[in-house]
């Protein structure tokens, strides 16, 4: 009986202590406004072959370039701290895929990575327009 409560006083702050971490790991949802499932093509990959050059629309959105008029919107998991910094992302190869890539940006302190939440196609000039008038942080 003594060894069982040994090994109950052992093994429940334990337990406290590893569902305290999972939660204060886990991200919150990403905000409803960044949900344009209704509204535009999702896609879960997009494959380049030259490096991708980007637009910044707010702390948790940006629109990447591809190819020639091939645009998407990039929704990320959580928001970028200081989105006035370089962007990219790591050893993609060819390929970014959402939910496994992540963006990286560099500030003073050293790199911080923000996993890439969802894709969406954009396909043409207009609807781009319409995003960034939607999103784009106001100066």
């Amino acid at each position: 009986m003594e060894r069982a409560i040994k090994a109950f006083s052992v093994f429940v702050p334990l337990i406290i202590i590893f569902l305290t971490l999972s939660c204060a790991t886990t991200l919150p949802p990403v905000p409803k406004k960044y949900n344009f499932d209704n509204k535009l093509e999702k896609v879960d990959r997009i494959v380049t072959f030259k490096e991708p050059t980007w637009e910044k629309l707010d702390t948790q959105s940006i629109i990447l370039k591809a190819a020639f008029n091939d645009y998407y919107l990039l929704i990320l998991q959580r928001p970028i701290s200081n989105v006035h910094l370089n962007i990219g992302i790591p050893g993609t190869g060819s390929t970014i895929t959402a939910g496994h890539d992540r963006v990286v940006v560099t500030e003073n302190t050293g790199p911080l990575y923000y996993k890439i939440d969802s894709i969406y196609r954009l396909k043409d000039k207009e609807q781009r327009e319409e995003i960034r008038a939607l999103l784009k942080i106001k100066n």
